[in-house]
């Protein structure tokens, strides 16, 4: 079975959280159980980077008590190092960037090693003097940096290629083109007051949010309409019992 391994970076240190070994053991099973493939599970795509688990489940791959298990994956979610997504039977854990983190090629060094060692003439070696490795280079070390880098504009622009906050006039525009009675400055004052959020994930279509409140709004029409029609049958049922009063 060829070796696999996940990268712990330095930039961690900077979280208050380093030093609390029960967020240090579920930060590191996260990504142990991170896929390193798109997959399957139960009907749901868990997507390269993310894994299907539970609190119970990761207390008993950790030995951390369930309550700590949620306090550990809020500090990691609220630092934006996980991402957690709930379902009806699960739970999806994203591990951000994990591309960022983990899909960086083999080093010489890494390469080396695994010649050196499935070679049997350097298995077979009984001297007590181990040869030195100095395989890693300036250019190794340029390549690495610029390969980060690389990586590091690749995903900035897949950010950027995401949500983008529309104006006032394509909101009235996309109304006008729908023929709905929706008010634009209105629909963009409620979202810019809620950071254009639905529920509590960010928006990814606000064509589809004006969709539904272009479907609420029908809803609350229809339903003023048929309760002034029952309030109409009801005025005119009192006048004509006042009038056979008279």
């Amino acid at each position: 079975m060829e070796k696999e391994y996940v990268r712990l970076y330095r930039e961690y240190d900077c979280h208050k959280w380093i030093t609390d070994p029960n967020t240090m053991a579920v930060l590191v099973r996260c990504l142990f159980n991170a896929n390193t493939n798109d997959t399957f599970f139960e009907g749901h795509l868990i997507s390269k980077g993310s894994f299907a688990t539970s609190v119970s489940l990761l207390s008993k791959q950790t030995g951390v008590k369930q309550n700590a298990i949620r306090t550990a994956l809020k500090r990691l979610t609220t630092d934006k190092i996980i991402n957690i997504q709930p379902t009806n039977r699960f739970t999806i854990i994203t591990v951000c960037e994990y591309g960022y983190y983990n899909d960086f090629p083999q080093t010489k060094l890494e390469t080396t090693n695994k010649q050196l060692t499935n070679n049997p003439l350097f298995n077979s070696q009984t001297t007590d003097e181990q040869p030195t490795l100095q395989l890693i280079t300036e250019e190794d070390k340029e390549q690495g940096i610029l390969k980060k880098k690389e990586d590091a504009k690749v995903f900035s622009n897949k950010k950027e290629k995401g949500f983008v906050k529309p104006t006032i006039d394509e909101i009235r525009d996309y109304c006008h083109q729908r023929g709905n009675h929706v008010d634009a400055e209105k629909f963009w004052n409620y979202y810019e007051s809620i950071g254009w959020k639905v529920g509590k994930n960010p928006m990814k279509d606000w064509k589809a949010a004006v969709r539904t409140w272009e479907r609420k709004e029908t809803d609350v029409n229809r339903e003023s309409t048929q309760l002034s029609s029952r309030w109409g049958e009801k005025i005119n049922v009192e006048r004509k019992d006042n009038y056979w009063q008279e």
